[in-house]
């Protein structure tokens, strides 16, 4: 009896603990495997150390997602995970440079809302603001972090917490939305991780 109720505490503390550890729920987000699991658009590509597209096994080079803008329209990325124990909160970092070549097209359409580049928006409908790049995260409601871009610039870091989200919700999408325009955006990590 003892034994066995011994058994029922180390399994219990073992289940406690491995539910209290933060859990990175995006499959490929550091883009090493050939495997590209994210939908829509975008593909695996080998940068230098300069920023230029090379071959695989290049040395020096590492694995980046490439999304290569089109002049009239956005371009999305997206990949859809399973709520972790109906967590509330989950915290999305997108490390990201554009290409050198990367300008936004003024002309195009987007959505009449106030969103500016560097903050953190929940609405009830998907909109298009006018910057560089976001991420939105489907909900019960869209939670949209913005970032606006350098052309030939460094990493730069999109960081995205959200801490209301609906626990009922099974399953989440994240999309990566690049503006319309001419040249590529360049993403090394994507990581969203739930406590």
């Amino acid at each position: 009896m003892k034994r066995r109720l011994a058994l029922a505490i180390l399994f219990l503390g073992v289940g406690l603990a491995s539910g209290l550890k933060a859990e990175d729920v995006i499959r490929n987000g550091d883009f090493s495997s050939d495997d590209n699991v994210w939908r829509r658009a975008g593909k695996i590509v080998y940068l230098d150390t300069s920023g230029k597209v090379v071959d695989k096994g290049t040395e020096g080079s590492k694995p980046v997602f490439q999304l290569d803008l089109t002049p009239n329209r956005w371009t999305v990325a997206e990949q859809t995970f399973r709520n972790r124990d109906k967590s509330k909160s989950i915290t999305i970092t997108v490390r990201l440079r554009a290409s050198a070549d990367f300008v936004r097209s003024d002309a195009a359409e987007y959505s009449d809302v106030n969103f500016k580049a560097g903050g953190t928006y929940f609405w009830s409908a998907i909109v298009y603001p006018k910057v560089d790049f976001f991420v939105r995260l489907a909900d019960a409601t869209h939670n949209y972090g913005l970032i606006n871009l350098t052309p030939g610039g460094d990493w730069q870091t999109l960081k995205l917490r959200l801490d209301d989200l609906s626990p009922t919700q099974k399953e989440r999408t994240l999309f990566l939305n690049a503006a319309p325009g001419t040249g590529s955006i360049y993403i090394e990590s994507v990581s969203a991780v739930s406590p």
